[in-house]
């Protein structure tokens, strides 16, 4: 398969450099008793040449907006509290759609169009049910960039808040600092964000946050569901998004809601051979990226991974993240996390997630620039918390991870805790890999992991204890499965149910060993507090130095 460049480096790069200057500009300024009453009187007036400022008076509301940039390199500078003003004061300029027709608060076209938004809050929009951008519709290339900007109560049908289309070559949207996307309504898809075609979000500036959005995915006409993918955000491949904000109080992605990915969904496009890709990575060592407290009616309520369909084609949604955290989200299937499949004519294909692991194919993952790893004492790289359950808060057998067929989930120095649902990790013909991992403290129905369908796990270097599990057995292996190097101790339950594949066990230390065979241990590990997800060893632990050192590896 031919894996495209989502971002060719020399084009955006190109693009990049060419952001807007501080400096330097013409000044057109709007206002009472200003040159211009009216924003787009401004706007129009800015040349087709050059890079140029708009200043907004903060002493009036500005009521039925429906601007328009096209193909203009502009900055809508607000809070200046009169015209004569050289700096801004501390009160945003509001840009409001209420009192004129369906429309986006701002529509921005063309190629090369550059656009900062500066101390604005951008609100009440009001699209058609099917229209795109409720407060902002971008489609071009270029760059929108939101600096110290709120783009709020917005609707539309695709894209509450912003609609990122990229065309005609790279487009970027750049939250900087304090841009936050917060109570905007989708009728189908993207409750705060959509990005699609070439766009790219890069969320990185301290005090970003994508919260409170809805993806409703209704046809209000048709009286049926229909789509409902991405609360906060939708990216649809070969879109990509990388989110590296610590964001503000829980988070940066924070109690949005939809049928398929409450916080994000990363959905492939039908009949394509594109992939795209969502990379979670921390720029503050004590406060990593977090997905945090969102809402799936169906599946993924953290995250959701899915597929375009097509005779041959593959089309998927895949996850980098490093340094974080995803907690406290709700789905009735894969709490924190679920990856789709699709099956076409000739085969099927999964999606994939990686967490802190460097990959090849498919996701080509590495840590972006700027990524930096947790403090030590620092709450990172967990799922905790993750609740699968109905819509009226009843427990569901869904899993905290599901992973459907031929995906993959391969994860390093993850701990899964305080879960609650049917299964912590269920895959079906799929490759798990878990290394360095901790799972404890989960409340589960079934097995703790269960693999089905000939799939394939790999458990080293891990923990499992403390779990309240109400089935017989811990593990539950269809499929190749290699157990080194690891504590599995839950008294009283089977460790390993396995009906297909190989089964290779080494330096383990377990609570019942008949099933794993001679390469398992009966030994108390003596861990601190695995009921409540503190799996640390107690001093004189039969653990500690059990299994021979690693050449190159001090663990």
């Amino acid at each position: 398969m031919n894996m495209p460049s989502m971002h060719p480096r020399g084009l955006l790069a190109l693009v990049l450099a060419t952001a807007l200057p501080a400096a330097e500009a013409a000044i057109f300024r709007v206002g009472p008793g200003c040159t211009y009453t009216s924003v787009q009187a401004a706007i129009n007036a800015v040349p087709a040449s050059g890079t140029h400022d708009v200043h907004i008076a903060n002493s009036v509301e500005f009521t039925a907006q429906a601007l328009v940039i096209d193909g203009k390199q502009v900055a809508l500078r607000g809070g200046f509290d009169d015209c004569s003003n050289t700096f801004p004061g501390t009160t945003k300029t509001t840009l409001s759609g209420q009192g004129g027709g369906n429309d986006s608060v701002l529509t921005i076209r063309g190629k090369g169009v550059q656009v900062a938004l500066v101390d604005l809050n951008i609100i009440r929009g009001d699209e058609v049910h099917d229209g795109y951008g409720g407060g902002i519709d971008f489609r071009g290339a270029g760059i929108l960039q939101l600096t110290r900007t709120a783009v709020s109560q917005n609707y539309a049908g695709y894209g509450g808040g912003i609609s990122m289309i990229g065309e005609g070559g790279a487009a970027e949207l750049q939250m900087q600092a304090d841009a936050v996307i917060l109570l905007n309504r989708a009728q189908f898809s993207g409750g705060g964000i959509r990005l699609e075609g070439t766009a790219h979000l890069r969320m990185a500036g301290r005090g970003t946050t994508i919260a409170n959005n809805e993806a409703l995915g209704y046809d209000p006409f048709a009286a049926v569901d229909r789509y409902g993918y991405g609360g906060g955000i939708e990216v649809i491949a070969p879109a990509s998004a990388s989110i590296g904000s610590p964001g503000v109080g829980n988070g940066a992605i924070v109690a949005n809601i939809a049928r398929y990915g409450g916080g994000i969904a990363m959905v492939g496009v039908d009949g394509e051979d594109v992939d795209g890709k969502v990379t979670l990575y921390s720029t503050d060592p004590s406060r990593p990226v977090r997905v945090h407290g969102n809402r799936a009616r169906n599946t993924g309520g953290g995250i959701y991974l899915g597929t375009g369909s097509g005779i041959v084609a593959t089309s998927r949604g895949l996850l980098c993240a490093y340094d974080a955290r995803i907690d406290a989200n709700a789905a009735v299937d894969g709490s924190a996390l679920y990856a789709d499949a699709d099956f076409g004519v000739v085969s099927g294909f999964g999606t994939y997630a990686y967490f802190n692991v460097d990959s090849g194919y498919p996701a080509y993952c590495s840590p972006p620039t700027g990524s930096v790893r947790c403090a030590a004492g620092s709450e990172c790289n967990t799922m905790h918390g993750n609740r699968n359950e109905d819509g009226n808060g009843n427990a569901t057998q869904g899993a905290t991870i599901l992973v459907q067929d031929k995906g993959g989930f391969d994860a390093a120095r993850l701990a899964i805790r305080d879960g609650s649902g049917g299964y912590v990790l269920r895959a079906f013909d799929a490759r798990i890999a878990l290394d360095a991992a901790s799972i404890a403290a989960n409340t589960t129905s079934g097995a703790l992991i269960r693999i089905e369908d000939e799939g394939a796990l790999s458990l080293v270097d891990s923990t499992l204890a403390g779990n309240a599990i109400a089935a017989s057995a811990v593990l539950s292996v269809n499929g190749d499965f290699d157990l080194l190097r690891t504590i599995l101790w839950q008294p009283g339950k089977t460790s390993l149910v396995q009906s297909a594949g190989t089964v290779t066990v080494a330096q383990v230390i377990a609570s019942e060993v008949a099933s794993l065979g001679p390469g398992a241990l009966l030994r108390s590990p003596r861990l601190v507090d695995p009921e409540r997800g503190d799996v640390h060893l107690r001093a004189a632990s039969p653990a500690i130095d059990f299994a021979p050192a690693l050449v190159g590896d001090d663990v």
